[in-house]
């Protein structure tokens, strides 16, 4: 929304840090960019590491936030992330 409208929405905002390690048993999978100018890597690392398991981690060697340039790449991994959720309760 911020990249459409160039300013913060107007809803509640929150740390995901403070919440993601309340969310088990539910699986979390997170995809996320090697240079994303939004998210530097080490803090979406910072993140996860306060998730319990099952969790997924997954970086991709990309130029920016929208996977530039790894787009098919991204879909790929994005597929695999749902199989491996939906294959996580069973």
């Amino acid at each position: 929304m911020i990249y459409v409208t160039k300013g913060i929405p107007k809803e509640p905002l929150f740390s995901a840090a403070d919440v993601i390690g309340k969310v088990a048993p539910l699986p979390i999978a997170a995809i996320h960019s090697t240079r994303d100018e939004f998210v530097p890597v080490d803090e979406v690392k910072r993140v996860m590491g306060r998730a319990r398991e099952p969790k997924q981690l997954v970086l991709i060697e990309a130029d920016n936030h929208r996977f530039g340039g790894r787009e098919a790449e991204l879909n790929g991994k994005l597929l695999d992330a749902i199989e491996w959720i939906r294959h996580q309760g069973r």
